[in-house]
């Protein structure tokens, strides 16, 4: 009753205190707002792409934008309405649009919200739309939401009510719940000019990068220039990507920002933004493809555009699964002057690193050397693949596994456990002077040779290599 009692006394709902003018509870921040805290004083406000939304909306009173997920306005905030659908779902429980508004609006219903925009002029901000799309082959939109898009007939003629709706172009499995799936979501259930749909291209950054990355540098770096260059290119102004990229940096190096014993420098973020572990945080966010979703001849196409940039020639009715590539903005098409069809590419080179690393696999290495030989022993001899000895075919006539599967399995773990700068060279031993070959030689600074034997067999001989003129060059052994 509470919602009666405040509309009663303003004669109209007005915005209530929780998330976006509605009863949700929470702080701007978190999963519904791709962990963007939209009150900290880096945000970029994006007020040109948001005069030029006001325009559109003026003009056409309905916008909806479809474009890929992470690619909402973050950072915009006025007096409106503001809605997620992902507010709306509950796990094990079926709901339904109307009766969830309701709920988040004190007891407000649709028909009365919209009935009171004839009085009062309101826009409502509904992210997540793709939530009430309608499957494909079936006559009603999913959680009836219908009514929803009913009122987008009467609007055409009214502009008290202004709606802003956000659709992420993504697999179904991502927003009902069915994971197994990997269908896309585009039962659309209203059909609206093309003046009225935005897509990922209307709201790249453009010049509010440039002030994000003053805010941003204020608080942070010397290296502007070069760092807001670099952003923007493997980016390519995807705001999403814009703003994680940005926002990891900051809490990734904020101990440092507040010792500021040490200036924050671009080579320490260009190591971070080329490591494992960065891009596997973004791998995890849905902006990232997914290769577990795409079927033979999609990931035949990507392999395509991965390994020939920009020479793929494609007509949209080349894209397998009715464009899917490129509705959910893997793939992006732009013209080809010369020849009839689009060129292919990634949407962001950040995107053609996260999935080549999910293509190919990546090591993740060691941030921390070994401190002694003995700690490099240990530490190899942790961290190799007991599968790789059970599953091996190397094995001699004796049963016994052979030298050589040691060695590489040696190599692979050393390379895993020994940072990125520090390598380990195998099979050396010329340029020691030695009779034959070692194993393995780790440099540096630190001259460690490794001579790796199955057993104690012509030990001597093995040991002799270590030697010069009656003298041990290595003489640790353990």
């Amino acid at each position: 009753m509470r919602g009666r009692s405040i509309r009663q006394k303003y004669g109209y709902m007005p915005r209530l205190g929780g998330l976006g003018g509605t009863l949700m509870d929470g702080s701007e921040r978190g999963l519904g707002y791709e962990g963007i805290d939209l009150n900290d004083e880096v945000v970029c406000k994006r007020k040109p792409t948001v005069q030029k939304l006001q325009q559109a909306l003026s003009d056409k009173g309905v916008i909806f934008v479809r474009a890929p997920p992470m690619a909402e306005f973050q950072g915009q905030k006025r007096r409106v309405f503001q809605l997620s659908l992902l507010w709306m779902k509950r796990e094990g429980e079926l709901w339904d649009f109307a009766g969830r508004f309701g709920w988040l609006f004190g007891g407000l219903s649709w028909d009365e919200f919209i009935e009171e925009c004839n009085s009062i002029s309101t826009v409502l901000i509904v992210d997540e739309v793709q939530m009430l799309y309608r499957p494909e082959g079936e006559a009603k939109a999913l959680h009836d939401g219908d009514i929803f898009w009913n009122t987008f007939k009467s609007m055409q003629q009214s502009r008290r009510l202004q709606i802003v709706a956000f659709a992420v172009y993504g697999y179904r499995g991502v927003y009902d719940g069915n994971a197994e799936t990997g269908n896309i979501m585009d039962g659309f259930p209203y059909r609206l000019h093309q003046s009225h749909i935005w897509s990922l291209e209307n709201v790249r950054f453009t010049e509010e990068f440039y002030d994000y990355f003053r805010r941003f540098c204020k608080l942070s770096l010397k290296d502007v220039d070069v760092l807001g260059c670099y952003v923007s290119e493997v980016t390519l102004l995807h705001p999403g990507l814009v703003a994680y990229t940005m926002n990891t940096i900051y809490k990734r190096f904020l101990p440092q920002l507040k010792e500021g014993k040490e200036a924050l420098t671009f080579e320490k973020i260009y190591i971070y933004l080329s490591s494992y572990g960065f891009r596997e945080y973004i791998r995890s966010t849905r902006a990232a493809p997914r290769l577990s979703y795409m079927d033979s001849d999609e990931i035949h196409l990507v392999d395509t555009v991965l390994f020939r940039p920009r020479r793929i020639i494609v007509h949209p009715e080349g894209v397998p699964n009715n464009g899917r590539l490129i509705n959910t903005s893997i793939l992006i098409p732009s013209q080809s002057h010369n020849m009839q069809g689009n060129i292919l590419d990634f949407s962001a080179p950040l995107l053609r690193a996260i999935y080549l690393q999910g293509r190919l696999g990546a090591t993740q290495c060691a941030h921390i050397p070994p401190k002694s030989f003995q700690d490099f022993i240990k530490f190899v001899f942790t961290a190799m693949r007991p599968e790789t000895f059970r599953m091996t075919l190397s094995i001699g006539c004796d049963g016994r596994l052979l030298e050589r599967i040691w060695q590489m399995e040696f190599y692979r773990s050393a390379t895993q456990i020994l940072p990125i700068d520090v390598y380990i060279s195998p099979d050396v031993g010329a340029v020691f002077g030695t009779g034959g070959y070692v194993d393995f030689y780790v440099n540096d600074g630190r001259d460690w040779a490794i001579e790796l034997l199955r057993d104690g067999e012509d030990l001597r001989s093995h040991q002799e290599r270590f030697t010069e003129m009656g003298e041990r060059i290595c003489y640790h052994r353990y």
